[in-house]
């Protein structure tokens, strides 16, 4: 449906915790059941208390601030994964989907368990990641090591004595793991199953938003080259705060609101039929779908940007209870990648082929792309 659709007569069921997420079978056992993405939610308080209870604590660990602190990282991998791309891309072009993708993966790690841990237990998060994105839209046949589904759970296993490991460490007081271990006004630390659970939550949320966004504003700046030349401008500029804004912004947020990398969210109402209007009427218990793209003007404006609101940005899930706790990290990372990537190297996107596996977005032949200093 519409987001507007949703807006007027769904919204204020959605709110009210009456409306259930209505996830693939696979994605629902991958995330495990305290991923605040499989529960019932609720603004009220009271309704939702384990939601509530997970969701403030991640909030917490990656407010703004929080996540502000890590952006000489961000910087630092961006230069090194672009350096290794343009070195890649001398013999005539390399693909730019798997330095997305390590981008993704390698900043979620870090924000989890912090830079001086990442080193250590990103390997095998990385491994274990891939086995369970693989297995998260595939039948929910669990036959060991012989199905896709199967190797998911198994690697999701492996998850819960690496998470002990990081959870033993000393350093993990100052990572976003370590804010989910404390106890506070939202209540008691969160269970280790709970945290297994928000880990592969995490790690899931920022793969497939984050490295999707990335290849698709590339793939924007190819077909606008007018936008690289103001970006370059404010590549040495610092962040007074993630939403600051600037034309880097503002590119970002229109190659969102074109193609967000979550098109759509799925809702049940169990107990009744939900009326929309105009638009007739859905049964209980049947899914709806509202629409996160801007379906009414598909035309190129980031300066749209300069007036508009930020809930504006449908991509994030507008104003419903499971609105992206991961929007301050996602913004940042783009906006540090794209001005290290305009700022310091000249690019060609030599292919640009949508294509879809498994019902996952991805390019042909990776996006090949060539990089060049200037």
């Amino acid at each position: 449906m519409r987001y507007d659709v949703y807006r007027d007569h769904v919204q204020k069921l959605d709110q009210a915790g009456d409306l259930v997420p209505d996830l693939p079978p696979s994605f629902v056992k991958l995330l495990g059941k305290s991923s605040i993405l499989n529960m019932r939610a609720s603004f009220h308080a009271g309704l939702t208390p384990q939601h509530r209870r997970i969701r403030s604590k991640v909030m917490r660990a990656l407010a703004p601030a929080q996540v502000l602190q890590h952006r000489g990282g961000m910087q630092q991998v961006s230069r090194r994964l672009l350096e290794d791309l343009a070195s890649a891309s001398q013999s005539g072009s390399a693909p730019f989907e798997p330095i997305a993708k390590s981008f993704a993966m390698s900043i979620s790690a870090r924000l989890i368990v912090g830079e001086e841990l990442s080193g250590e237990f990103l390997p095998e998060m990385e491994s274990c990641f891939a086995d369970i994105l693989a297995g998260v839209l595939s039948p929910p046949v669990d036959l060991g090591r012989f199905s896709t589904f199967g190797r998911a759970m198994q690697a999701r296993r492996k998850l819960l004595p690496l998470v002990k490991k990081m959870m033993a460490h000393p350093a993990v007081s100052r990572t976003a793991l370590g804010e989910l271990l404390l106890a506070g006004e939202e209540g008691e630390p969160l269970t280790l199953e709970e945290i297994v659970d928000t880990v592969v939550t995490l790690l899931l949320a920022g793969q497939t938003t984050t490295k999707d966004a990335l290849v698709q504003l590339l793939v924007d700046l190819h077909k606008h080259p007018e936008e690289v030349q103001l970006i370059r401008a404010e590549s040495e500029q610092d962040f007074g705060s993630i939403e600051q804004d600037s034309h880097t912004l503002r590119v970002i947020k229109e190659s969102l609101r074109l193609t967000p990398p979550v098109s759509a969210f799925r809702r049940a109402c169990p107990d009744r039929a939900v009326s929309l209007g105009e638009a007739g009427v859905v049964p209980a218990g049947c899914s709806m779908a509202p629409l996160l793209k801007d379906l009414d003007d598909r035309s190129w404006n980031p300066a749209r940007w300069a007036t508009l609101p930020l809930d504006h940005l449908l991509v994030f899930g507008g104003n419903q209870p499971h609105s992206c706790v991961g929007r301050h990290l996602a913004l940042l990372e783009l906006q540090i990648f794209v001005r290290e990537l305009c700022g310091t190297y000249s690019f060609n996107v030599l292919e640009a082929e949508a294509q879809s596996m498994m019902g996952l977005k991805c390019w042909k032949d990776g996006l090949p792309v060539c990089l060049e200093r200037l």
